[in-house]
């Protein structure tokens, strides 16, 4: 697929973009850092966002479906409820251990005032719903309650893993949860 000579630069915009909310989560993001990075003038920078906001908004967006179509992909390999559990806590749990969630965290507010609002719910909600369809392929229907139990210990490892130095353990203790909740 040959992109055009604009659709690489809105590509090399968002690249730059998450490199420098990566490097540093709590400064903000600021347009002439995103066109230094970018090489590219101030200006040139608005006529690929009309705001500071879009740019934040698709750059949330873009990470959240990547990050869903890579979470796909592993669960596909999967076939028994424990590679299922296994697999989605480890995926979500190393997202939140090798500092990528931080670009969630920073992107969130900006985000959330662009037009890609509701694409961002939606898509923050289909990576919970991962793990429903590959234990659907499994034969094992995840009942509401379960789903929700599941996704707090989820979020609760998340928080700690994000803040320790042992997130292996973490993990582990989320793992084994999770998998007994669903017996």
């Amino acid at each position: 697929m040959n992109l055009s000579i604009k659709d690489k630069h809105r590509n090399q915009i968002l690249e730059s973009a998450r490199a420098i909310v990566l490097a540093d989560p709590k400064s903000k993001l600021k347009a002439h850092e995103v066109a230094k990075r970018a090489n590219i003038a101030r200006t040139s920078l608005y006529e690929h966002f009309d705001s500071m906001n879009e740019l934040m908004g698709e750059l949330l967006l873009t990470e959240l479906m990547n990050f869903r179509i890579s979470m796909r992909d592993e669960l596909s390999t999967t076939s028994e409820v424990s590679e299922v559990v296994t697999t989605w806590t480890k995926l979500n749990l190393d997202y939140f251990a090798d500092g990528r969630h931080a670009l969630v965290r920073a992107l969130m507010p900006a985000a959330m005032n662009s037009a890609w609002r509701d694409e961002i719910r939606a898509q923050h909600i289909k990576l919970y719903e991962e793990i429903k369809l590959s234990l659907q392929k499994t034969g094992y229907e995840l009942s509401p309650l379960r789903f929700e139990l599941i996704t707090a210990v989820l979020e609760a490892a998340a928080r700690r893993v994000e803040s320790s130095d042992a997130p292996e353990q973490i993990r582990a203790e989320a793992i084994s949860f999770i998998y007994k909740a669903l017996a």
